[in-house]
């Protein structure tokens, strides 16, 4: 209404206007301009701008109120986000980034994910063609390339329970070098092929007193392998746990095995110099896994009764295969015996 009486606006919600101005013929202009409804109407649009006003710099992208931000305060120091605190340059190029060449960041990024994802195809396809490439190398046949007085010859592969090379008696080894290297290189092969962490050359069908480990598991951390010859131990901790363990020996076997979490050994090492140190935790339990294979000793006499009647039937079945593909070795192999009966208390555990 004051517009079209072409009246000058106040300059704030609070301020009358001077009654002068209005024509005294009309006597509803002034009266709506002095009444509290009309300042309280103005007082909501002025809210209603600085509603809108927040809504709007709330839905701001970041990038943008992080460059108006700069620009207006001069990246001073004390505001509350953190960021605002480091120099001007800075976030100006950030800005300049986010704002003009958003669109070309996140395309590089997807292209970024998409080479590092191409690379791990190709690294798994090089480790595919390097496993291919051992294992026709094993099958050609490997051996000693020199004299050696330990005879064995590729490829090598793992004997299963209750082939009799696993309680056979084992010599000692007395050449190293060369010849030894290569064997224990054989086995690694042998033990990462099947998943395991750790070979007896027994295991392999050459009696020798000779193991390699890695607790890893990873042949892609070959720091962690060890190669010991003629391993003693001189003396075992005096704390022991229970563990799970399995065997390449019997594939599928699982069972509950107690021994001692620390294990002072000394043994030779490819070279032949000797070793003195101490194994603890798993890798104690790996190691002593390892020399009872060398003591003719299979972890599964060592379990209780009841793991044993756990695993009974499937030892059964491993004794049984063998003698079917090797009829003549029937009476050279030790069996398990009757599955031992174990106790339930009344009737359930």
């Amino acid at each position: 209404r004051m517009a079209s009486y072409n009246l000058p606006l106040p300059l704030s919600p609070f301020s009358t206007p001077n009654p002068s101005a209005y024509p005294s013929s009309s006597s509803s202009c002034p009266g709506a301009a002095r009444s509290p409804s009309f300042i309280f109407r103005r007082c909501f649009v002025y809210l209603g701008f600085l509603f809108l006003s927040v809504i709007g710099v709330m839905l701001t992208p970041r990038s943008l109120r992080a460059a108006t931000t700069v620009q207006t305060t001069g990246g001073v120091p004390g505001l509350t986000t953190k960021a605002y605190h480091q120099p001007r340059t800075h976030f100006s190029k950030i800005a300049r980034e986010n704002l003009l060449f958003g669109s070309e960041r996140r395309l590089g990024n997807s292209i970024r994910r998409t080479e590092v994802h191409g690379k791990r195809k190709v690294s798994k396809m090089m480790d595919e063609l390097k496993s291919l490439k051992r294992e026709k190398s094993r099958q050609m046949g490997t051996g000693p390339s020199t004299e050696s007085e330990i005879q064995w010859k590729g490829p090598l592969a793992v004997v299963k329970y209750p082939d009799p090379r696993l309680r056979a008696e084992n010599q000692n080894i007395s050449q190293f070098g060369q010849p030894l290297q290569e064997l224990a290189n054989e086995m690694f092969e042998v033990m990462y092929e099947d998943d395991g962490c750790g070979l007896a050359a027994p295991q392999v069908g050459v009696n020798y007193r000779l193991m390699v480990f890695n607790p890893t598991g990873d042949r892609k951390k070959p720091e962690s392998q060890m190669v010991l010859a003629n391993p003693t131990i001189v003396s075992l901790g005096e704390e022991e746990d229970w563990f799970r363990e399995g065997c390449l020996s019997f594939p599928g076997i699982r069972g509950r095995v107690e021994r001692p979490t620390k294990v002072r050994i000394q043994a030779q090492d490819v070279d032949g110099k000797d070793v003195d140190f101490e194994l603890e935790g798993f890798t104690a339990r790996v190691f002593q896994h390892e020399y009872d294979h060398l003591q003719g000793t299979l972890f599964h006499d060592r379990m209780p009764d009841t793991e044993i009647a756990e695993v009974h039937a499937k030892l059964v079945s491993l004794e049984d295969s063998f003698v079917r593909d090797n009829p003549s070795l029937s009476d050279a192999i030790r069996r398990v015996g009757p599955k031992p009966e174990v106790k339930k208390m009344f009737g359930l555990f």
